[in-house]
């Protein structure tokens, strides 16, 4: 073939996974050459839209980029605090720009009140953040719950010992709200539960009781007034054939994207695309943790 565009379309419709990429540079150096050709990544993003997974992240507050690159740059006054912080990435690979999404929230009182939870948004492209945004909370961000990106919403799930719901940031309107959880179903463990993705880019949750996971869905309901709604009810014990012993299960991570939960039993780690049922047996681990995967299109050939 002497058109290469002609012939980049053969390796753009093979598996994206490095290895299968990897093993196509090495059929000789002119697919070598078009495989590192920033032309070829673009058209395999514009062919398989969903990148590969590639791994996961055990939650460390030390942990680095898996890179090792760094970019640093003052954050607002209002945030040089010792109150509860928690940020979101958000990047945009054609323009190669990113907003970072920054909270804190005053402490929650343990009687009744209210708190304040505030926002800000940093734009690569300007180098500015925006004005202080900021709304009521009756308990605190979890932590070690990575926000979900659903539309142009993030959502931060909200856990105290009054009540529990989820905070949205409306990425358009720059406007923060508090969704409440009002679902027949017991979310008091963190372990639990899991904010969702769901079609249409809405906003759903995974919750996990006895040996089910139950899936909603947040809908408009009659007159227009958003409402959950229960969309499916899983069995694991049957899908994943765990053992009759088996009474705990554990919501370790979730990847938007992929609509993939990681769930911890005492068999192992499985992986669940929530649409399809499809899953795979990890790896076993006694380690409790949360997982956050990472995806990416890698097709650098040195």
């Amino acid at each position: 073939m002497d058109d290469d565009d002609l012939l980049s379309e053969m390796p753009i419709r093979l598996s994206p996974l490095p290895s299968t990429l990897l093993s196509a540079s090495l059929v000789c150096k002119r697919w070598r050459r078009l495989l590192s050709d920033p032309q070829f990544l673009r058209r395999l993003r514009a062919h398989h839209r969903q990148p590969p997974m590639l791994g996961i992240l055990a939650y460390d507050i030390s942990t680095d980029p898996v890179t090792g690159g760094q970019r640093r740059f003052a954050i607002p006054p209002d945030f040089v605090t010792l109150d509860a912080r928690t940020a979101a990435l958000l990047c945009d690979d054609s323009k190669r720009t990113f907003r970072v999404v920054l909270l804190r929230h005053d402490d929650v009182p343990e009687d009744d009140g209210d708190a304040q939870v505030f926002a800000s948004v940093y734009e690569s492209e300007s180098g500015v953040w925006s004005s202080l945004i900021s709304a009521s909370i009756t308990a605190p961000i979890w932590p070690r719950k990575a926000s979900i990106l659903a539309g142009n919403s993030l959502c931060w799930w909200l856990r105290g010992h009054r009540s529990s719901g989820i905070l949205e940031f409306d990425l358009d309107t720059q406007s923060l709200a508090v969704i409440d959880i009002l679902v027949d179903a017991d979310v008091n463990s963190y372990s639990s539960f899991q904010i969702l993705r769901m079609q249409g880019n809405r906003i759903g949750l995974a919750i996990v009781t006895d040996q089910s996971i139950q899936l909603w869905m947040r809908k408009e309901g009659s007159g227009g007034v958003p409402r959950w709604m229960l969309q499916k009810t899983v069995q694991l014990d049957n899908l994943l054939s765990l053992p009759v012993e088996s009474t705990w299960l554990v919501i370790m991570g979730y990847d938007e994207d992929g609509h993939v939960i990681f769930i911890w039993t005492n068999i192992g780690v499985f992986m669940i695309q929530l649409g399809s049922l499809q899953f795979r047996n990890l790896f076993k681990t006694n380690i409790i943790n949360n997982y956050h995967p990472y995806t990416c299109y890698y097709t650098t050939v040195e």
